[in-house]
């Protein structure tokens, strides 16, 4: 429980914030959004006057309509007498929030009353409470406006997906799927051709002033934290909630409007079994009392920004007292962004002297953003490890274009890992953009939760110790006496957090983790094929016919022990066959050399050939990797403490870039995942065909098949450590650069000259492993799979790609 000292203390440090309280929004985008108050009265009434009035019918269900031709007229009417389309919009909001409060209010507490938007949008179950909030008893008209934003973008969507038109094939004749374009957020909604064909031409007007950056940009302003909820004008808040509850009646038959997004909305608990984590940080009971003592130490921190310790604050209780996930993720996700947006401004103005300008919203250029890598090259990524270097005031551009981010040596490496994994990561949640899009299932949102809460998913419990950390860190860094820093240095919790946790989804790190899978697997493959590789052959001698074609008896002398039983699995073949594989293996060295009939298409002696290519190859990749890099290809696998042992590198690692070689990392994570599965697949298929002959089942073929995989096991299992090998090659690398750039690290060694050509090589050797994989996990018991398996890898090691790489090994 807090304290009434604490309680205090905590109301005065908000006030003293909000005396203190300097805007994010720059002069010229203040002027913008509120010149509309610097109009004459008159003025005011004389737009209103031009503006169509917004119906209300209550029977049967809550219905808004709205003459929009009028509205075009009367907005270019106004505008066409100096006035701008953004004091239009002002002038219209306030209209909205009187039809608001007098026509949707006074129904919101009737039982049978409905709205017609139950029947057609997505997030409809939610919006009774939103339109709640925004109430003036309630006052939460920031929170309300931020998740009611993105109900209607999430109803834009549906409603373009709904009306996309269906493109034809080249005859013109054949239908296909719908033309429908994925990822569209709402810039992109309001540029499309299908919502202004199909919304009124004065609606769509109305949403491009209100969302788009040529108007107000409101949704951006609040959603990227520039705005606090002392700004934000309630009547936008109203004019967002009367424009949803129009919007149904543009969707077709209510009963297909809804679902018409075939993929499930986001939930938080996706995610529980995909982070790596350890077993201390996932089962947490004690976590809500831990965010109930921490909640005032977080709010009031120095890394929160000034005007928003009210909302941080709020966004911990719902957590705490209401286990409310997505109340406590919309309320924070803004702050956090606007906090490291502070951070990454005089971290790097700091160092680089980029422009303090990045920390405020600006007209006519683009926001620095939490996200949003996609448009890289056009505005700063808070998360992203470069900056983007500004040109010099005379003009001189910079020696480089961009300089490794400060905020990576500001933050601790388990906060920045998390951060990463949970807005940056092609594979991870990507949280800010699934809420603020529309969607998230917001089914738990503002829900009524009894004792049996559950507890917080991985998402919300990682964010949540992430900031705490964060917080710690900043104000342990400053001594100031109003500062009431986060209690106990070494709590716990947030001692696990910041040594033990590393990143679930950066590419580095999941190679990691795949290459120590590999090679574990790669180890128990090797027990497997050693077992089996343990056999005899012995001649039958047949008196009774000597010109019936020699036979010998295969005995796989460890046999008794893996399946028990006492008896050993022999396998009848002809000598004149084993006698083909002679030049590999000793143990048919009694077999005469007469039987040897040799075609140079045959099993065998691709197979000889094959094994000579893959041991030239090992031994130059031996040598490359002892005399370049210090190692042993397809080393003993590494253990996660050692991966996570050095901070400093760790930073460096989650700072590696495409230019670095991570831009095949999607290539080489596909190339472990494939040589884990072949193993699986051609160990699972070998035992199948043991089956059938211990089951007395086989016939000729499969006893063939079956003699062939023993003899192929030594090749095979080093053709996948060559795979292994050359992409182990690029992992190598990428944590000699990560050790080249981190400060603390001084390595004079150079990097590997070959680098290059082995990135060059991960597509190649992609296409080579998963077809290499269906031939050697093929399920037919024929010969054919095998000698195809062969070919193939015959004709990828004899390649321009790999001579490429093994010409200058040497």
């Amino acid at each position: 429980m807090m304290t009434k000292q604490m309680a205090k203390h905590a109301e005065t440090q908000v006030r003293a914030s909000v005396l203190s309280y300097k805007p994010s929004l720059s002069h010229a985008v203040y002027d913008t959004i509120f010149s509309y108050w610097r109009l004459p009265v008159r003025q005011k009434a004389a737009i209103q006057e031009k503006l169509p009035r917004i119906q209300v019918d209550q029977v049967p269900d809550v219905v808004v309509s709205v003459d929009w031709a009028r509205f075009l007229e009367g907005l270019e009417a106004v505008t066409g007498e100096g006035v701008s389309p953004v004091q239009v919009t002002w002038a219209w909001a306030l209209c909205a929030e009187k039809v608001f409060d007098g026509c949707v209010v006074p129904v919101i507490h009737k039982p049978s009353q409905s709205l017609w938007t139950d029947h057609v949008l997505t997030h409809a179950t939610k919006l009774w409470d939103l339109l709640d909030l925004l109430q003036q008893e309630r006052g939460e008209y920031y929170m309300s406006f931020l998740i009611l934003i993105t109900i209607l973008e999430r109803a834009l969507y549906d409603l373009y997906h709904q009306y996309a038109k269906p493109s034809t094939t080249p005859d013109g004749k054949t239908p296909r799927k719908k033309n429908k374009k994925k990822n569209m957020i709402l810039r992109d909604l309001l540029h499309s051709d299908t919502l202004n064909s199909v919304l009124p031409e004065g609606l769509m007007a109305l949403l491009r002033i209100l969302f788009l950056p040529s108007g107000l940009n409101i949704r951006n302003l609040v959603w990227h934290g520039f705005m606090i909820p002392a700004e934000f004008p309630r009547c936008f808040g109203c004019l967002t909630a009367i424009l949803l509850l129009e919007l149904p009646r543009y969707f077709k038959a209510p009963a297909s409007s809804k679902s018409s997004e075939s993929e499930p909305m986001f939930r938080l608990r996706w995610f529980d079994e995909r982070f790596i984590l350890p077993s201390q940080l996932t089962k947490r009971p004690e976590l809500t009392s831990w965010v109930h003592k921490h909640s005032a130490a977080i709010a009031l921190s120095g890394f929160v920004p000034k005007g928003r310790a009210n909302l941080v604050q709020k966004a911990l209780d719902a957590l705490s007292q209401d286990s409310d996930e997505y109340w406590f993720l919309f309320a924070i996700l803004p702050v956090l962004e606007h906090a490291l947006r502070v951070e990454f401004v005089r971290a790097n103005n700091e160092n680089f002297e980029i422009s303090t300008e990045y920390a405020v919203a600006q007209i006519d250029a683009y926001y620095s953003t939490l996200d949003g890598f996609g448009q890289r090259d056009k505005h700063q990524v808070l998360l992203h490890p470069e900056v983007l270097l500004d040109t010099k005031p005379d003009g001189e551009a910079p020696s480089s274009s961009t300089v490794l981010n400060s905020v990576y040596e500001m933050l601790s490496p388990a906060a920045l890992a998390v951060f990463l994994d949970l807005f940056m990561m092609a594979s991870g949640p990507n949280v800010r953009a699934k809420l603020c899009h529309g969607e998230a299932d917001l089914a738990d949102l503002l829900a009524v939760r009894g004792d049996d809460a559950k507890p917080f998913s991985i998402v919300t419990q990682m964010l949540l110790l992430a900031m705490a950390s964060v917080c710690k860190l900043n104000d342990s860094s400053v001594s100031c006496g109003t500062k009431r820093p986060l209690e106990g240095q070494n709590e716990s919790l947030l001692s696990t957090f910041e040594t033990m946790v590393t990143s679930s989804f950066h590419p580095f790190n999941q190679l990691q983790r795949l290459l120590t899978t590999c090679k574990q697997q790669r180890t128990t493959f090797a027990t497997f094929r050693e077992q089996w590789m343990d056999f005899r052959v012995s001649l039958i001698e047949n008196t009774a016919d000597s010109s019936a074609e020699p036979m010998a008896v295969v005995e796989i002398l460890r046999s008794d022990e893996m399946f028990g039983g006492g008896q050993k699995l022999t396998i009848l073949e002809k000598v004149q066959r084993l006698a083909e594989f002679q030049v590999l293996y000793s143990e048919l060295a009694a077999l005469s050399a007469a039987h040897v009939k040799q075609s140079k298409t045959s099993f065998s002696t691709q197979l000889i050939g094959l094994q000579e290519q893959v041991a030239r190859i090992q031994t130059t990749l031996a040598d490359h990797f002892q005399v370049i890099h210090h190692a042993v290809v397809v080393s003993t696998p590494s253990s996660e403490a050692e991966a996570i042992s050095d901070p400093d590198l760790q930073r460096y690692l989650l700072a590696l870039t495409d230019a670095d070689g991570l831009s095949v990392s999607s290539c080489m994570i596909e190339i472990l995942g494939s040589i884990i599965r072949s193993l699986d697949t051609f160990q699972a298929r070998f035992l199948a065909l043991v089956a059938l002959i211990r089951e007395g089942k086989a016939r000729t073929n499969h006893r063939r098949s079956l003699l062939n995989q023993v003899f192929f096991l030594p090749v095979f299992q080093a053709i996948q450590e060559v795979c292994l090998g050359l992409t182990e090659h690029q992992i190598i690398h990428l944590t000699e650069v990560a050790r080249r750039k981190a400060t603390l690290r001084v390595d004079t060694r150079p990097l590997c000259p070959l680098a290059r050509q082995f990135e060059q090589l991960q597509k190649k050797l992609l296409q080579f492993v998963t077809a290499f994989e269906g031939c050697t996990g093929s399920s037919e018991a024929s010969q054919k799979s095998g000698e195809k398996a062969l070919q193939l890898a015959s004709q990828f090691f004899q390649s321009k790609a790999i001579r490429n790489v093994l010409t200058h090994t040497k």
